[in-house]
């Protein structure tokens, strides 16, 4: 599964101090406000724009560059054949999966003076799929792996030890992202749920009610400030979604002629990272910046990819990617916000 997959959900379990706050869901639906968003957008293609508010502090310009030095990057040795880079944290490092020859899934972390993890292996991985989302300044990691009952579950990796997240009532549970606090975001599915997103804030999980949603959507990222950001289905599309910290939800939100929108990262400051596709499909991809509630996009194509899909953004401006090359494998990159006058 990739990205793109459609998602599902599960059950709590969760010992380890500050999560130890998530509660199982008793079914009770959490309430939302729906905000249509109506306003048009403008394209700001290209390697720079100028905008009304710059990087949290002026006016100015945004330019993406490659991050000097080590912008793109590879897991070491073994049988890897492709990198895709998930989430991303203050001190710059870096979480997501590794793919083998054969097809094999694992998690890993980058840190950020290059060196790498041992491949994250969730125990209860039976079926060779544990993936890396999130991880937090503390390096506690989320994800999700599929069980013996083929089913896929979420996990916390903190120090060492696992520890799983299931959704009560739920068949499936995918956990995408989190945030410093401990609060938590994803994606579940049941006998009578088919994909829904979800959030866990201070130990309460509610599901979120994206307007429009024909029944299949999914949260990928969580900040300081509780704005999460996902996708959901409507008229045949991917578009992207986002949620005010005071529970307000705006969408659709996407680039301009997108047919597809999938926003992987949020930071502290509201500036969201992912990707869309012009043709709705996956093999057309381009990553995009955008400041939540603003208009404007910064549209970025890795030099000679075919595909660049954002998948996370620190509050230092730091993103985290991953390009595809002509052989069809992806490959890990960085690439750093740089703004002024």
């Amino acid at each position: 599964m990739s990205d793109d997959r459609r998602h599902g959900l599960h059950e709590i379990v969760r010992p380890s101090s500050f999560l130890q706050r998530a509660r199982k869901i008793s079914g009770e639906q959490g309430k939302t406000i729906h905000h249509e968003n109506k306003k048009p957008i403008h394209q700001h293609s290209g390697s720079s724009f100028r905008i009304s508010i710059a990087w949290g502090v002026r006016p100015g310009s945004i330019r993406l560059n490659l991050h000097p030095g080590h912008h793109d990057f590879d897991y070491p040795g073994g049988d890897v054949t492709q990198t895709i880079p998930e989430g991303i944290n203050d001190l710059g490092d870096i979480t997501g999966i590794i793919i083998d020859s054969s097809g094999v899934y694992r998690g890993f972390v980058r840190f950020a003076d290059g060196t790498f993890s041992p491949p994250i292996v969730e125990p209860n991985d039976t079926m060779g799929h544990t993936e890396g989302r999130g991880i937090t300044d503390q390096q506690l990691i989320c994800g999700w792996y599929i069980g013996s009952d083929g089913f896929a579950h979420g996990y916390f990796l903190d120090s060492g030890v696992f520890t799983e997240f299931d959704v009560s009532g739920a068949d499936e549970t995918i956990v995408d992202g989190l945030n410093d606090a401990g609060d938590f975001v994803g994606n579940y599915s049941s006998e009578t749920v088919f994909a829904a997103a979800f959030s866990n804030i201070e130990g309460v999980t509610n599901t979120i009610v994206i307007p429009g949603d024909r029944g299949n959507s999914f949260a990928y990222a969580i900040n300081r400030s509780r704005q999460i950001t996902g996708g959901y289905q409507k008229g045949g599309h991917i578009h992207g979604w986002w949620q005010d910290s005071d529970g307000t939800v705006y969408a659709p939100f996407d680039p301009p002629h997108s047919k597809s929108t999938l926003p992987f990262g949020v930071n502290d400051q509201g500036w969201v990272v992912g990707r869309f596709s012009r043709k709705g499909n996956a093999a057309d991809g381009h990553g995009f910046l955008n400041r939540l509630g603003s208009d404007h996009f910064v549209i970025y194509d890795y030099p000679g990819a075919t595909f660049t899909s954002f998948g996370g953004i620190n509050n230092d401006g730091l993103i985290c990617g991953r390009y595809q090359d002509d052989a069809g494998l992806f490959h890990g990159f960085l690439a750093q916000v740089v703004t002024g006058q």
